[in-house]
């Protein structure tokens, strides 16, 4: 099964952390990756802080920064292309609220997670439904979604065959065959972000 994908546009992986003098506060998101905050143990400023956050290399991150969580700002230097599996901001504590984000630049496009029949996969029937679990790390744009198997054609979330739901499509052959016995059926599939 090949995938023909787009990319498209930022999506929020990161929750705030709250610097209230000496407490860190730290909100992680669903994938239990989380910012934390630390003294600059290097410099001599006692003020002097580190907001560290993991990273995937050659993924763009934004951190933004608020005093009162309703208005935010980039900082200076990003986004940036990140160097490694974590990124830092160096920054002075100037008041005795400051309130971080991070967000990733989705820049990446949905990425198939699981499917059946495997690619390449033999003695399977003719009949079958098959099946694509998606993700992405903003959503999937269902109407984007087509699907092209061998020769029965293309198909779009508008057709009865199609489902799609919690990332996961099916395809229904409708009690058509796929194929002849034997044959090699080529599957692609087109999806978008939002």
């Amino acid at each position: 099964m090949a995938a023909k994908l787009n990319r498209f546009f930022p999506s929020t992986v990161w929750l705030a952390l709250c610097l209230m003098t000496s407490a860190v506060i730290s909100l992680a998101d669903s994938t239990n990756r989380s910012a934390v905050i630390f003294p600059d143990a290097e410099g001599t400023n006692s003020s002097a802080y580190r907001l560290v956050w993991p990273t995937d290399p050659g993924v763009r991150y934004q951190p933004q920064q608020s005093s009162d969580l309703l208005g935010w700002t980039t900082l200076s230097g990003y986004p940036k292309l990140s160097p490694g599996l974590a990124d830092q901001y160096l920054f002075n504590a100037n008041s005795n609220r400051q309130f971080f984000r991070v967000l990733q630049i989705d820049e990446q496009p949905p990425v198939i997670t699981a499917r059946f029949p495997d690619n390449g996969g033999f003695a399977v029937p003719r009949r079958i439904k098959l099946m694509v679990n998606l993700a992405d790390q903003s959503a999937i744009d269902t109407a984007s979604l087509r699907i092209t198997v061998g020769n029965l054609g293309d198909f779009t979330t508008r057709s009865p065959r199609i489902a799609f739901t919690n990332n996961a499509l099916v395809f229904d052959s409708m009690a058509s065959d796929l194929g002849v016995y034997g044959e090699k059926i080529n599957v692609t599939l087109v999806a978008a972000d939002v």
